[in-house]
C-alpha cells in the first residue's frame, strides 16, 4: 500500500497510526496516503463519502433490489436479510448501529412480529453474536434462539435488567 501511495513504509504507518493497522486491512478499506500535501500522488486513495442505501424488504429478491439500485443483480450476494442495508452507489455504508440513549442507558428495541436476532442485527450493523453478548447479563435472557414477539432487546451499552415485572419491581 505504501508503494501505491507513493510513500515509504514508515510514512504510511505515520499517516495511518492505528494499532495493528496493516494486519487489519480489508479489501475496499480507505487509507490515508499523506498527512500533508507535499505529493499530489499520495492522495490516490481517498474517502468517497457515504453511499446511497436501500433497505432490504421482507421477501425481496436480488433482482428487485438491483432494479431499485439501478445496478446489476450479479453485484449482490445471496445472503441478503430483511432489514439489512445495502449500498446502491459508490461510497461507504453508513454505520447503522444503535447509539446509547441521551441519559447513557442502553438502546433497546422491541422484537416485532416475524423478527429475529438475525433481522434485527442486519438492520443495525450488528451480528447475532453482538446481540447475544449485549444481553448476556440481562435478567431473563435465554439467547437469540429463544426470542419472541414483544421481547425487549438491549443494544451496545451497559446491560440492564429486563422489563418491569408486575408485583416484583424488577427493572
Amino acid at each position: 500500500m505504501a508503494t501505491k501511495c507513493g510513500v515509504s513504509g514508515s510514512d504510511f504507518l505515520k499517516d495511518n497510526p492505528a494499532k495493528g493497522f496493516c494486519s487489519k486491512l480489508k479489501p475496499g478499506q480507505h487509507v490515508c496516503c499523506s498527512s500533508d500535501t507535499v505529493q499530489q500522488k499520495r492522495n490516490l486513495l481517498s474517502f468517497r463519502g457515504e453511499c446511497e442505501t436501500e433497505k432490504v424488504q421482507q421477501d425481496d429478491s436480488c433482482a428487485a433490489i438491483a432494479t431499485r439500485c439501478a445496478i446489476s443483480g450479479a453485484d449482490f450476494c445471496s445472503k441478503l436479510k430483511p432489514g439489512q442495508h445495502v449500498c446502491c452507489s459508490s461510497g461507504t455504508l453508513p454505520n447503522f448501529s444503535p447509539k446509547p440513549n441521551k441519559d447513557g442507558s442502553c438502546a433497546t428495541t422491541t422484537v416485532g412480529d416475524g423478527e429475529s436476532c438475525s433481522t434485527i442485527a442486519a438492520a443495525n450493523s450488528l451480528t447475532e453474536k453482538d446481540i447475544d453478548g449485549f444481553n448476556q447479563k440481562t435478567w431473563g435472557w435465554t439467547g437469540c434462539k429463544n426470542i419472541f414477539k414483544d421481547s425487549l432487546l438491549h443494544k451496545p451499552t451497559d446491560p440492564v435488567w429486563g422489563v418491569k415485572i408486575q408485583n416484583y419491581g424488577l427493572r
